[in-house]
């Protein structure tokens, strides 16, 4: 072969390696210009970054409910293409309830009235034992007017309390049924309550109020035997008579001895 024909393919291998070279290199230079122009068209569009937004619960009046704290509201009050970098929440402050206060309506205790509807005393306290025809006796629970039953009545006594005229001298002799208006001197011989020295207060017609205090009782026959309760005695006395017994067959005879 001569020494042209071997240069041929020499010059036609370093041509071919030469386009390939100015091929690759065309590419190369085109993609960097590509990227380029993006990095230049971003650079044009981009949007700088918002900054950090701190948001803090502000206190508002205990009768408005507080806000809700959502990051989506945050978002959503920026520009569409702006970046939420962070959301800081402050603590809402913590309100303590005042105390309750619980109002108590002070009612007014009633003051006794110092007479009842008839115009006789309605406390048990001597002080305040004023009327006429009255007898008071706050240990035994009698509280009661006291009408007359003279000795030639014959009618039966009634439900009220009654002064005997039957009596002798010195002997304010008082009585009624024990089931009504002595029922509590009776419940107080039944219950042992009945001792000496308890107090009863009479006013007479003329509005004087004397004290007796008691001496001593008895339980006898409804008969006269038992005159010795109405007869006359030497000292200023008081006898109360009530019935007593399961059909009322008896009679309790409580003797007293004024004392003021």
């Amino acid at each position: 072969m001569s020494p042209t024909r071997r240069r041929r393919p020499a010059l036609l291998t370093a041509l071919a390696l030469l386009l390939a070279v100015e091929a690759v290199t065309t590419v190369a230079v085109r993609a960097a210009e590509i990227t380029d122009a993006r990095t230049q068209l971003a650079a044009a569009t981009a949007v700088p970054p918002a900054p950090l937004v701190a948001l803090r619960a502000v206190p508002v009046a205990a009768a408005i409910r507080p806000p809700h704290h959502d990051a989506r509201l945050a978002t959503d009050a920026l520009a569409p293409a702006a970046v939420v970098v962070g959301v800081r929440l402050a603590p809402a402050p913590r309100t303590v309830p005042a105390p309750v206060v619980r109002a108590e309506v002070v009612r007014p205790k009633p003051r006794p009235s110092s007479t009842n509807p008839k115009g006789t005393t309605a406390s048990p306290r001597r002080g305040q034992m004023i009327g006429h025809n009255h007898v008071w006796s706050p240990a035994l629970g009698i509280d009661k007017r006291v009408y007359s039953f003279p000795c030639s009545r014959s009618q039966k006594p009634g439900n009220v309390v009654y002064r005997w005229g039957c009596a002798g001298r010195n002997n304010v002799y008082l009585m009624g049924h024990a089931a009504n208006v002595f029922g509590s001197l009776n419940r107080a011989y039944s219950n042992g309550r009945l001792q000496r020295g308890l107090k009863v207060y009479y006013a007479d017609s003329s509005g004087k109020v004397r004290t007796y205090a008691v001496r001593w009782w008895k339980v006898v026959e409804p008969t006269p035997d038992a005159a010795w309760a109405w007869d006359s005695l030497s000292s200023p006395s008081m006898t109360l008579q009530t019935c007593i017994g399961r059909n009322s067959e008896y009679r309790l005879m409580v003797r007293l001895a004024r004392v003021g």
